[in-house]
């Protein structure tokens, strides 16, 4: 992976900026899995192995230019737009060979190779106005447009006496273009101890899906979001403030979870995306307690958490087979209390913790399933620096099991440690960074139960990272130009989806963009 990003000052009042990145990294495992059927139909049991290969190969390019322009000598109005490109071309190739089967296994099991490759290409322009508007008010104001085009083109072939056979029942190319249009307006203001803020996003989407093979229909559809948000602080004192805040969040399904491919790699599993999956749409509010000194930073966050149309993947049985797919099938309430600390014990060594506590209560009145239960995550670590101006960061965390709405998934644990050095004042740094679970181990646990199976996975995976990163300044790095601090989130990227077939939906919190 590498990026570059460069700033040019035109004149006292404007400067251009620009990136651009690039990341490629591929994957192969091949493997002996062992599936065993217990209990229900299945009796007694049986199992069974195969071998199992895949390959993916992972790029993400995106290239962004910016132009900044201040209107008055404070530097208090400006304009900035805004271009950015990203294209994510991905491909996948799969295999599984049976051998040694054991008799009488009830369901037809057969070697097959499939090869999946995906691209995900965005356009974004965006601009965005700020202006104080009075003593201690500012308006913030802005407009986006996102054109969007995804496309999945995967192959499925069956494979009989090592030969290939393509099979256009079980393929799908599929084709998924947005075109997203949203403005917003911010209004921010300052009355003695009290400062408020109140916004409103109104977004528009287009959508247009075309299937050139496989079973799906064609359909356009278009729908608006109108997204506001919140905020009231009081200081309590110069080192002490709190507030309320109540913003709302959508989701935004993308090709991942609307992709209708069905994966066949499992004669008895089956994992596909819904089409009909529409934007949901939740409610955050929090309450924010901030102390602060020069040597420490302490964030308290009381927060409660509410969807009715939460997106969730589920499955059920069907002859059989085990199908998992998407809705938005999911009322969700979820209560949580999460704190950051920053102490510095003395100029040279400063002690970082975060972590917090969640409940909640995931319901579907459709499935007649009802969930819940309390996870948490706590995160530590130290930074110190050494002699010679080396830099040493150590950090140790771990996250318990989250819920889902059949069932959780499994936590986390890891320790890492980070040296930098920099040389040539500033100019160039060398970075060594490491990272391992504490036993060397990843172990990826997965339970899930409808009304008509019980499913459980148990992965362990031996794992340790070693990376080395280079960083090189040039031109005048003394020179700090003051930029405009964008209020704008964008909102509209994908979740990562656990399907590697399909990818993931997009988020986004704030009225920003």
């Amino acid at each position: 992976m590498g990026n570059v990003s460069l700033g040019f000052e035109i004149d006292s009042m404007s400067n251009l900026g620009a990136s651009f990145g690039v990341t490629r990294y591929g994957l192969r495992h091949n493997g002996y899995p062992t599936t065993k059927y217990i209990g229900g139909i299945y009796g007694a049991g049986f199992q069974y192995s195969n071998f199992t290969s895949t390959e993916t190969d992972n790029n993400s390019y995106n290239g962004s230019i910016d132009y900044q322009r201040f209107f008055n000598a404070d530097r208090t109005s400006s304009l900035v737009l805004s271009y950015l490109f990203t294209t994510m071309p991905n491909s996948e190739k799969s295999e599984r060979y049976y051998s040694n089967l054991p008799p009488g296994i009830p369901f037809p099991v057969s070697d097959l190779y499939s090869e999946a490759n995906t691209r995900g290409t965005e356009h974004t322009a965006q601009a965005d106005f700020t202006t104080p508007i009075g003593k201690g008010q500012v308006l913030n104001t802005g407009a986006k447009y996102i054109l969007r085009l995804n496309t999945s083109d995967s192959k499925y072939y069956n494979v009989l006496a090592g030969v290939q056979t393509y099979d256009p029942t079980k393929s799908v190319n599929y084709k998924n273009n947005q075109n997203i249009l949203a403005g917003y307006a911010e209004y921010t203001a300052t009355i003695g101890k009290f400062g408020t803020k109140a916004g409103l996003r109104y977004e528009h989407t287009w959508e247009d899906v075309k299937f050139i093979l496989g079973s799906g229909s064609d359909f356009k559809k278009n729908y608006g979001s109108l997204v506001p948000s919140a905020s009231i602080t009081y200081n309590l004192a110069a080192t002490v403030n709190m507030g309320i805040n109540y913003g709302m969040r959508i989701t935004r399904p993308g090709i991942s979870y609307m992709n209708p491919y069905v994966d066949h790699s499992d004669p008895t599993y089956i994992k596909y995306g819904n089409p009909n999956v529409e934007v949901e749409k939740s409610h955050n509010v929090s309450f924010v307690f901030n102390f602060f000194t020069p040597k420490l930073m302490i964030n308290l966050t009381l927060g409660e958490n509410f969807a009715d149309n939460q997106i969730s993947e589920y499955s059920f049985m069907q002859s059989g087979t085990l199908n998992t797919t998407y809705g938005n099938i999911v009322r969700s309430r979820w209560t949580n209390f999460h704190t950051f600390v920053n102490y510095a014990i003395t100029p040279k060594t400063r002690l970082m913790l975060n972590g917090g506590f969640d409940y909640g209560d995931i319901r579907s009145n459709q499935l007649a399933a009802h969930n819940h239960g309390w996870q948490a995550d706590v995160f530590a670590g130290i930074q110190q620096t050494l002699p010679w101006d080396i830099k040493l960061s150590c950090f140790a965390g771990g996250m318990t099991k989250k819920y889902t709405l059949q069932g959780y998934s499994g936590g986390y644990d890891f320790i890492s440690a980070t040296i930098d050095k920099s040389f040539f004042k500033d100019k160039f740094s060398i970075g060594l960074q490491f990272m391992t679970p504490f036993d060397g181990k990843i172990k990826i646990d997965q339970y899930s139960r409808g009304a008509d199976f019980e499913q459980s996975v148990d992965i362990i995976i031996p794992m340790r990272y070693i990376g080395l990163s280079f960083t090189w300044n040039f031109g005048n790095t003394k020179k700090q130009f003051q930029t405009h601090e964008s209020k704008i989130s964008n909102d509209f990227q994908e979740h990562k989806s656990t399907n590697q077939q399909m990818g993931g939906v997009g988020t986004g919190t704030g009225i920003g963009m």
